[in-house]
């Protein structure tokens, strides 16, 4: 989903922020003492496949980010559920909880720009899920 709000600004022009909204598939996190730093997001890519889309680190509260790391360490692996980097902080999850991100657009190697965390989806609608497929997700 694409939003995007007009503000006036002085003189004659008029800035345009657009904002879009789609659901994740969170793969792991970065780990900050009892709570987390940030979440790992993958997209769906073809049939089954998954690709890793970035992180989020920003939109949710403290409590929120300790409520995230609890469910999140009943899910954990020791091995990355798909390619990607990895850090001393970096925990893996099952690929099972669905989060909704606000994000500008995506970068030129495919990864979500300036990410805000909205919310964890209660129904896991797999077909809700953003999709990259046969074309780039990079739209400026």
């Amino acid at each position: 989903m694409k939003l995007c709000l007009a503000a006036l600004g002085r003189g004659d022009w008029v800035k345009i922020k657009c904002k879009r909204r789609d659901a994740f598939i969170v793969v792991g996190y970065e780990a900050a003492g009892d709570s987390i730093r940030s979440l790992l997001l993958a997209a769906r890519k073809g049939e089954n496949d998954l690709v890793y889309v970035g992180s989020v680190g920003t939109g949710f509260s403290q409590v929120v980010a300790r409520e995230l790391k609890a469910l999140l360490d009943l899910l954990m692996v020791k091995k990355p559920p798909i390619p990607m980097r990895s850090g001393t902080s970096v925990l893996f999850t099952q690929p099972t909880l669905i989060v909704e991100v606000e994000y500008r657009a995506w970068t030129h190697d495919g990864k979500v720009r300036h990410p805000s965390y909205k919310g964890l989806l209660e129904v896991q609608d797999n077909a809700a899920i953003y999709r990259v497929d046969s074309y780039s997700p990079v739209e400026g």
